[in-house]
């Protein structure tokens, strides 16, 4: 029986990094950032939030309502309406019994897939490794399968596609299962606004849906597009950043010690170990003055002042005072911020909690 108990819960750890795994980005393909609505029912296209109550999770909504019931061992967000849930019995760090579905935003149980490794829907699709063969494949939302298991590794559906993997290369497939770039590259990043990161030999590039090779392989690391440019690095002596348009133009020489993406039209910067930012002329905005900071999310974006997080707005004046042990940026009106001893809750954009923190 021991023997038992401990695989189950090896199992299960393995679930959760597999849904870790393959879940695509987050911040393109999870419809969790969807427009609120300001009426008091559960609608399908308002934005929930999970929260955990006494080692059970739960959603709320925007006002810190608790719509969807503590009651599940984990939880995924909310994707493509539906969020993938676990229940689960739980002896000290034991976890056994492990049954996993999917539940709409009343709570309801939508699916109950057979298979036992499943990822999240995005684009009606969702990931599955079969037990046996430890291939992946993916189902609908009827629990169907509507692309045998024959993969290596499937990432989540992106921009109408998938990356997948055969053997050591990785290529990417339509909602068919069609190959439609050729397994080919050492690494691969999923598509974003059309173009995705791609690697050969130690050197990155982009590439079109069509496989076609539009930015050349000469990076030693590129970064997605966000704002129309996008990130790239050589690594030689020093490292050195640049950004880019769509066609591969520089258009300027990044000359910090750091440099983050381009985000509602800022980028993070690091001079001597002080953190600002920039616009897209590459001019200095906010002063490089905190221990830390992060992209803009909604207006806002957390920065880090003597070990404590808080968030300041584009004029780099702070609006929420650094008082969190850790924070989250802003999605549909709420940020998650962590308190020591106290655990996790929500805040709005004028600070005020709308959930309280709770472990």
């Amino acid at each position: 029986m021991r023997i038992l108990l401990y695989k189950k819960y090896a199992y299960v750890i393995f679930f959760i990094s597999i849904l870790e795994m393959l879940c695509c980005n987050k911040n393109e393909c999870i419809e969790n950032n969807q427009k609120m609505k300001n009426n008091n029912s559960v609608s399908q296209d308002k934005a929930l939030f999970i929260v955990r109550i006494k080692d059970k999770c739960g959603f709320i909504d925007a006002t810190g309502k608790l719509v969807i019931p503590a009651r599940f061992t984990y939880v995924m967000p909310f994707s493509d309406g539906l969020a993938l849930v676990l229940k689960a019995i739980t002896i000290g760090p034991i976890i056994i019994f492990p049954e996993y579905s999917y539940i709409d935003k009343t709570g309801n149980t939508f699916l109950k897939p057979k298979q036992k490794l499943v990822n999240i829907f995005t684009e009606g699709l969702a990931g599955f490794m079969d037990n046996k063969t430890k291939k992946y494949g993916y189902i609908d939302k009827a629990g169907k399968i509507v692309i045998e298991a024959k993969f290596d590794f499937a990432s989540s559906f992106c921009d109408s596609l998938a990356r997948i993997k055969v053997g050591n290369y990785f290529g990417y497939i339509d909602k068919t299962g069609k190959i439609i770039i050729q397994p080919q590259f050492d690494w691969a990043v999923d598509f974003n606004d059309g173009l995705a990161i791609v690697n050969k030999n130690g050197k990155s590039g982009y590439i079109d849906k069509q496989g076609n090779n539009v930015i050349p392989f000469k990076f030693d690391y590129a970064n997605k597009f966000s704002d129309g440019i996008a990130r790239v690095e050589y690594w030689g002596k020093k490292r050195k950043f640049q950004f880019i348009d769509k066609k591969g133009n520089l258009i300027f020489d990044a000359n910090y010690d750091l440099v983050g993406d381009f985000s509602e039209g800022l980028a993070v910067i690091e001079v001597n170990k002080k953190r600002g930012y920039i616009n897209k002329q590459n001019e200095v905005v906010i002063e490089p003055q905190f221990d830390n900071a992060h992209n803009f999310s909604e207006g806002l974006a957390k920065v880090e002042v003597d070990h404590k997080w808080g968030y300041i707005d584009k004029t780099g004046k702070i609006v929420i005072s650094p008082q969190f042990s850790d924070a989250e940026d802003f999605k549909n009106g709420l940020a998650k911020v962590r308190v020591v001893d106290k655990g996790a809750g929500y805040i709005d954009k004028s600070g005020k909690y709308v959930w309280e923190p709770t472990e």
